[in-house]
């Protein structure tokens, strides 16, 4: 049966209908039986030129059927990925989608540096394209998901991850979900002194390029609007770029390590070493601008600038003054923030550990989704370490097992609902009778004296006593 499939797959000509169906009938028939490694590839093969037709129906039957052969043999499918990634680029939505799924099931620990990036440049081909529609929208954040998703499973090194997730932050923007920049925050965390410098530099760099300092806190330095506004609407990196800003200050404001030379997207930066008030000026642009709708980003503002003032006591005034502007904010949390940090900052020499370094952010327990963890090294206190890994190590209470007594349920209190649908047709729990109270006991005073008289309240009826005998 294999000489005879070969026969045909190698004879059919795909000029026609007809001798796309045969090969494809042929490629099933294939993936179907034990064939051997010959006769995969060329089925492979197949598929391959099938991604090559004009008719977009033979191209996603394609992507199908390689879909379900990629993970027999991933290398036979990977050279073709150059052909997929063209596909992921195609106008049918479908065709996208079924491409992005084949090219992510090739990516593996070998594979990821040199499949991620091509990914990466599609994404920014896509953001650069000037159509706005939902279908883009939509496209673009299925892309930045999966491959944050590889990023993190497959990452080969921290600086390597961190690296590649800034490009698709600032790429992506406003489709990148919170949740994944609190995931780059606990990587960036965990990671090495080396690499914390190299992300507080490279945030900082698109930071300051894009913070609104002029016009009132509506423009850049270049006097572009449009740059302040973009950026102001990236919640997710503006976010990690404000927290990373305050909580390695010290890293960013001083030179980088001369013996570390990493190959990263951002190339100048080692020439990045603002000064404290710089630092300060730009915080303050994010603090006062009307671009930043979301309170969160506010306070991590207020954070940042806290924790720059504990660093650098020349801007502990300037600071109170910016936080004053908030004391009357109609966001409790907000307002609460601000005052507690006009009180703490004139007496922060004094108070030790408010602006030390957090503690790492606990990673994931999925060893597929721990990258590198086993090459992270740990800064911040030692305390604060042994105190978190002791709390991780600590087993769980044992409780003895008890045994409960069912209590009788209460009946449930008509809300303003049931009060105004009563009779509609709802179920209403029955009424039930209240289990009488426990007996009181008699103490000794009772015995002595008997129980104490009562005195009748005004206007409350008195049986006249019996008379006597």
């Amino acid at each position: 049966m294999k000489e005879y499939l070969a026969c045909v797959c190698t004879n059919t000509v795909m000029a026609r209908n007809t001798g796309y169906a045969v090969l494809y009938e042929c490629v099933r028939t294939i993936t179907a039986i034990e064939s051997d490694s010959q006769l995969g590839e060329m089925a492979i093969n197949m598929m391959g030129n099938f991604l090559l037709a004009k008719e977009m129906n033979f191209r996603y039957v394609a992507l199908h059927a390689l879909a379900k052969i990629v993970h027999f043999n991933p290398a036979a499918v990977g050279n073709h990925q150059d052909t997929l990634i063209s596909c992921m680029k195609d106008d049918d939505e479908s065709i996208r989608k079924v491409a992005l799924d084949v090219i992510c099931a090739l990516v593996d620990k070998q594979t990821v540096e040199a499949i991620v990036p091509d990914m990466v440049s599609l994404l920014l081909e896509v953001v650069k394209d000037e159509t706005v529609s939902e279908a883009k929208t939509e496209w673009i954040s299925q892309l930045t998901e999966k491959i944050t998703t590889v990023v993190d499973k497959f990452s080969p090194t921290p600086l390597w991850n961190v690296d590649t997730l800034l490009r698709v932050f600032n790429a992506a923007g406003a489709t990148v979900p919170v949740s994944e920049g609190h995931k780059l925050l606990g990587r960036i965390t965990h990671a090495s002194t080396e690499t914390q410098t190299y992300t507080v530099k490279a945030l900082w760099s698109t930071l300051a390029a894009n913070a609104p300092v002029a016009a009132n806190f509506t423009a850049t330095k270049l006097k572009v609007e449009e740059d302040a506004l973009n950026y102001c609407q990236k919640d997710s990196l503006l976010a990690l770029a404000i927290w990373c800003t305050g909580e390695f200050a010290d890293l960013l404001c001083r030179p980088p390590p001369t013996n570390f030379n990493p190959v990263v997207s951002v190339v100048d930066w080692k020439k990045v070493q603002p000064t404290a008030s710089e630092v300060f000026d730009v915080l303050q642009s994010f603090a006062f601008t009307h671009y930043i709708t979301n309170l969160s980003i506010k306070k991590a503002v207020l954070m940042a600038l806290f924790k720059l003032a504990g660093r650098a006591q020349s801007l502990v005034e300037p600071v109170v003054q910016v936080c004053q502007r908030f004391n009357n904010h109609k966001d409790i949390e907000l307002q609460q923030r601000s005052v507690e940090f006009c009180s703490l900052l004139p007496g922060l020499k004094s108070c030790t550990g408010l602006v030390d370094r957090m503690p790492p952010a606990p990673l994931s327990a999925d060893p597929a989704t721990s990258v590198g963890s086993d090459e992270l090294t740990l800064p911040t206190t030692p305390a604060a370490e042994q105190d978190f890994e002791e709390f991780q190590a600590a087993p769980p209470p044992t409780t003895q097992p008890q045994t409960t007594t069912p209590t009788p349920t209460q009946p449930k209190e008509p809300d303003d609902f049931d009060l105004l649908f009563a009779g509609t047709g709802a179920t209403q729990a029955a009424p039930t009778k209240a289990a009488p109270p426990p007996p009181k006991q008699q103490d000794a005073f009772d015995e002595l004296f008997g129980p104490p008289q009562t005195t009748p309240q005004f206007g409350e009826f008195v049986a006249a006593p019996p008379p006597q005998q």
